[in-house]
């Protein structure tokens, strides 16, 4: 699933590069359910993950939207600087010249992830890609209770 989602990433920012550049901020959403856009599974996270690794590999100007404020540290669980608490994030974040976001539908046998590159000014789409994904294995679990 990785290397799916890099390839897309690629073609997208080579798509996109007149306008999107190692200066330009870009942020990644959660991929979210196509049925459902305001709901996502650790699918949909993972594959944001990939994406944000992918353009910071590609010395992209992306950021984590995650990040604490504070190192939270748990004697049983390790050190943490990733949240989903909009309270304990670091605030304010930059502009955003460009959000990397999407979607994916569960099939009987597939996952159909659809990603787009859109201009924040505008919400002009400026580059997409599309892939499939078999649904077996760890993408199942992943998917939880979207089965």
């Amino acid at each position: 699933m990785p290397e799916l989602t890099y390839a897309a990433v690629d073609k997208m920012t080579f798509c996109a590069k007149d306008i999107v550049s190692e200066k330009v901020p870009i942020t990644v959403s959660s991929i979210t359910d196509a049925q459902h856009v305001d709901k996502t599974s650790p699918f949909g996270n993972m594959l944001a993950d990939f994406a944000r690794a992918r353009l910071a590999e590609n010395h992209m100007a992306v950021s984590e939207p995650r990040l604490r404020s504070d190192l939270l540290m748990q004697a049983d669980q390790g050190e943490m600087f990733l949240s989903r608490d909009p309270s304990k994030l670091t605030m304010p974040h930059p502009p955003y010249a460009a959000v990397l976001t999407g979607t994916y539908g569960v099939g009987s046998e597939n996952v159909f992830v659809s990603l787009k590159l859109i201009r924040t000014d505008n919400a002009q789409v400026l580059s997409a890609a599309d892939f499939v994904v078999p649904r077996g294995g760890d993408v199942g679990s992943l998917l939880g209770s979207r089965l």
